[in-house]
């Protein structure tokens, strides 16, 4: 035998070696057929039929629909017995809402009158305070208005004595009043007699007086008044006394006089006025 045909013969031998373990495998998974389908009382190792399987599914499902029927009755009672209880408790809800807004509108009203109660008592507190102090402060207005009535009274009195004093003087006056009254009338007279009119008005008489006060508006106040002999519409000479030499100001014309000081309008000015300035009928 040659080379090939050795290698022939050890070609069949493995073949013949492949094909007996395809046999073999072949063989270990091959099924009865029949006993998958229907095997009511399978042995060891074998499972149970598709046909006991599928009636036992079917059964199961019977038993899993009888309950969920079961279920979905018990449900539907539960959830009406919960959508009574859902009702019952709503009203119960409401009842409570409206009890709890009645309530909070009844302590709403109490805390207002509290407040109010309150506002109520600090304002008498407040009032009685006032009171008090209205009654102190009238006490004290009565004692002061007693205390002011007796100097009153007293000053009635001191006045009382000095009117009658005054009334003496008056008396005194008015007669010697009508003795200058017949004097004057004498000597009206007598000028008259020498041809002099009695009612002709003087000349602006020599007077020296100080700037006592500079009100605005152009206006002074000067020291020198009627008993100087000054009149309304009398022209003054103003100037200031300051390092050996006098330095004029200005005029004022005379607007109003008192016994001892004058009012002045400032008519020409070559500057400003103050007090202390002197003030001249003449330069």
């Amino acid at each position: 035998m040659n080379l090939v045909g050795k290698i022939f013969v050890v070609l069949v031998l493995l073949m013949s070696l492949v094909f007996a373990s395809f046999a073999v495998a072949v063989y270990a998974t091959h099924k009865n057929w029949m006993l998958v389908v229907d095997n009511p009382s399978p042995g060891p190792g074998q499972d149970l039929g598709l046909r006991q399987q599928l009636e036992q599914r079917e059964q199961r499902l019977q038993e899993l629909t009888d309950r969920r029927n079961a279920l979905a009755m018990q449900l539907e009672e539960e959830t009406s017995n919960y959508e009574q209880v859902r009702v019952k408790l709503e009203n119960e809800r409401e009842a409570l809402r409206r009890q709890r807004d009645e309530r909070e509108k009844e302590l709403a009203e109490l805390t207002q009158a509290h407040r109010e109660a309150v506002a109520a008592v600090d304002a008498s507190h407040r009032e009685l305070a006032r009171l008090r102090t209205e009654i102190d402060t009238l006490r004290s207005d009565i004692r002061t208005a007693q205390r002011e009535r007796d100097d009153h009274f007293k000053e009635v009195v001191r006045l009382t004595d000095q009117l009658h004093a005054s009334v003496f003087e008056l008396n005194q006056l008015q007669e010697t009043n009508r003795e200058l009254l017949v004097e004057l009338t004498d000597m009206r007279n007598k000028l008259r007699a020498a041809q002099i009119d009695p009612d002709a008005e003087m000349g602006l008489p020599v007077v020296e007086g100080l700037v006592m006060a500079v009100m605005g508006d152009g206006l002074v106040e000067i020291s020198i008044g009627s008993d100087d002999g000054l009149r309304q519409g009398h022209e003054l000479y103003v100037y200031r006394v300051g390092g050996g030499r006098n330095m004029y100001l200005g005029k004022v014309e005379v607007l109003r006089t008192d016994v001892d000081r004058s009012v002045c309008r400032i008519t020409e000015t070559q500057g400003s006025l103050a007090r202390g300035d002197r003030v001249t009928s003449q330069l």
